[in-house]
């Protein structure tokens, strides 16, 4: 409820690394009880939206020019899956119902995954990744020379994000 637009309170490095580690130990003991069967991994769909938009993130930095894996896991920026909403002329709270339903999306195939249910599992998996992959289109990535920030725009016309001096001066 803090984190609701406008949010008031942000993790720090050692808030969100406990949160991630919870999140992994959760999906991990989702699937205990099924250790001896043959199944498919159904917990790490659950988390399809956030390891999508990392992967997707660090994928587009080396793109754009950061190449030591070093400066590749340091860098920061703004173009992870909401900034991209952003961009795309959502709102804030907007951006954070819809980041909501696509991991819901990601969840319920996960759900339908278990039980046996394939073709609605397949639909909606279908559908959220066709989603994310279209965020993708017509966009790059740019890495703001001197401090190696990110920042998302859009290839069509001007660009939308400015670059700021900080990054949080983008996207106010």
């Amino acid at each position: 409820m803090f984190n609701v637009p406008p949010a008031r309170v942000f993790l720090g490095d050692a808030g969100s690394t406990f949160l991630g580690l919870m999140v992994a130990v959760l999906t991990v003991l989702v699937n205990r009880n099924r250790a001896g069967d043959w199944h498919i991994p159904v917990a790490p769909l659950m988390l399809m939206v956030p390891v999508w938009d990392i992967a997707w993130v660090h994928i587009r930095r080396y793109q754009a020019g950061i190449r030591s894996v070093r400066d590749l896991l340091s860098s920061t920026g703004k173009d992870h899956l909401p900034h991209r909403l952003m961009v795309r002329g959502l709102s804030k709270p907007a951006c954070m119902a819809l980041v909501m339903f696509l991991s819901a999306l990601a969840a319920g195939a996960a759900c339908l995954l278990s039980v046996g249910q394939w073709i609605p599992a397949s639909m909606s998996l279908v559908v959220l990744i066709a989603f994310l992959w279209h965020l993708e289109e017509n966009a790059r990535v740019i890495i703001r020379s001197g401090d190696q920030v990110a920042l998302y725009q859009l290839e069509e016309g001007k660009p939308v994000l400015q670059t700021a001096s900080h990054p949080e001066e983008s996207l106010a």
